[in-house]
C-alpha cells in the first residue's frame, strides 16, 4: 500500500485494500490459525490411582479356532487368555477379594 501510494492518491485505498484481502483464498490460507484443541479432562481416581499387579483381572474372547485330531475331522474351539486391568482397561472384571 505504501509503495503505491508514492505514485498514486487513491481515495478509501485502506478499505478496498481489507476488502481485496478478505476475499482473497491465497491469503485467507496464510493467515489462518492453527486449531486448538480443547484441553483433555480429569481422569477418574481409579485410573489415577496404583494398585498391585493383577489386582483387576479380564477375560478376552478370540474368534473359534479351527484344528484337526487324529480320527475326527475339523473341529473348533473359542480361545480366552487372561489379561490384566492395565492392559485391557475397557474389558475388567473385579477381582473378589473374598476368595
Amino acid at each position: 500500500m505504501a509503495k503505491v501510494r508514492e505514485t498514486y492518491w487513491i481515495p478509501r485505498l485502506r478499505q478496498i485494500t481489507k476488502r481485496v484481502r478478505g476475499r482473497c483464498w491465497g491469503c485467507k490460507k496464510f493467515r489462518v490459525k492453527a486449531y486448538q484443541s480443547p484441553p483433555p479432562g480429569t481422569l477418574p481416581s481409579t485410573r489415577t490411582k496404583g494398585s498391585t499387579p493383577f489386582e483387576v483381572l479380564g477375560v478376552d474372547f478370540a474368534c473359534q479356532i479351527r484344528y484337526h485330531t487324529k480320527g475326527r475331522s475339523g473341529s473348533s474351539s473359542s480361545s480366552t487368555y487372561p489379561t490384566s486391568g492395565g492392559e485391557r482397561a475397557g474389558k475388567q472384571l473385579n477381582s473378589r477379594k473374598e476368595q
